[in-house]
């Protein structure tokens, strides 16, 4: 049996995720310690770190291998200090196995955080390990657990995104992103959180949603609670919410392929613009808050687009080095 194999088999057992067989070889096999030991010798912590004693850890694993007993995995992630968490981020590595992130050490399994990046203008469906669907915006990433917790759901966003969660009274589900934390029980609602923009819009459609806030520098929490077409809007730079009825219609229209405005700020809508077309789009300081707009778009090109807020706003644009600049007709 080869080490490479081994090696793998006790990671998966480690993280949860062996099969009978796997645990089997483990188990039954003397081999799997002594490539352990020969692992940590190849990569073992600074010297610096002198509070961890190999001994001592490598006697206790023996002895559990040895009596065969189920709650191995249990009682590595007990004996597991900081620098044994090293050594098996670095058995991770050199066994080619990949994962985005590890959490939950102690007596729970560890789980691989995955990533989907929806680097595309077209839109990427998917569904959690809870069942829950989300429908991933263009320039927008998620993090989520493998394997939801017994106590929450909890995924982070960068980006915009469609959640229709599954219900599950006992594990509340959490969306997170650089600036509030939105959570829920079963519901559907539209997110968008983009870290370059200056303001987290919620949008519900349907159930019941809390959206809070943890200011880091009074490090006191303020609270919203949404209802069904509503819309909370978190204000960065001003640490407050803003609550708004609104159509669910125009923030979910990207779900269909279109982006619909309503009486938004021009600075906005061309934010969105820049992501929609993938071009970068500016507007010049001397029309900032001083216009809105009301249109649509689906199929139209960014040539065609321009040309309608031209002939909508007293505006005009120029094209140089990549970069669309918008700014004041000239009396």
């Amino acid at each position: 049996m080869s080490t490479k194999l081994n090696i793998k088999n006790i990671i998966k057992l480690y993280l949860g995720i062996a099969n009978d067989k796997e645990k089997t070889t483990v188990f039954d096999s003397q081999e799997s310690l002594k490539m352990l030991e020969q692992q940590w010798n190849e990569e073992s912590p600074s010297k610096n770190e002198t509070n961890f004693d190999k001994k001592a850890l490598f006697n206790k694993i023996s002895h559990t291998i040895n009596k065969k007993e189920p709650s191995f995995t249990h009682k590595i992630s007990l004996l597991i200090s900081r620098n044994a968490a090293i050594f098996i981020f670095g058995m991770i590595a050199l066994s080619g196995s990949i994962f985005l992130g590890i959490y939950e050490f102690g007596i729970n399994k560890s789980i691989a955080i995955l990533e989907i990046k929806n680097d595309t203008k077209k839109i990427k469906d998917f569904i959690l390990p809870d069942g829950s669907n989300v429908a991933l915006n263009a320039n927008s990433t998620i993090k989520y657990p493998s394997e939801f917790s017994r106590k929450n759901r909890t995924v982070t966003l960068n980006g915009e995104a469609y959640f229709d969660v599954v219900r599950d009274v006992n594990r509340p589900f959490y969306v997170k992103c650089i600036s509030v934390t939105v959570e829920v029980l079963g519901t559907s609602f539209n997110m968008r959180a983009y870290t370059d923009d200056d303001l987290v819009e919620t949008t519900l459609l349907s159930g019941k949603v809390k959206i809070s806030r943890l200011n880091p520098q009074t490090n006191k929490t303020q609270s919203v609670i949404l209802t069904p077409n509503h819309m909370a809007t978190f204000i960065i730079d001003q640490e407050r919410f803003v609550l708004d009825e609104v159509d669910v219609t125009i923030a979910t229209a990207w779900k269909k392929g279109a982006l619909l405005f309503n009486n938004e700020t021009l600075e906005n809508v061309v934010k969105k613009l820049t992501r929609w077309y993938d071009t970068d789009i500016k507007v010049s300081d001397d029309l900032l808050n001083k216009h809105r707009l009301t249109m649509s778009i689906d199929s139209e090109s960014l040539e065609e687009t321009l040309e309608i807020i031209k002939k909508t706003l007293p505006v005009d644009y120029a094209k140089a080095e990549g970069e669309i600049l918008i700014y004041a007709q000239k009396k």
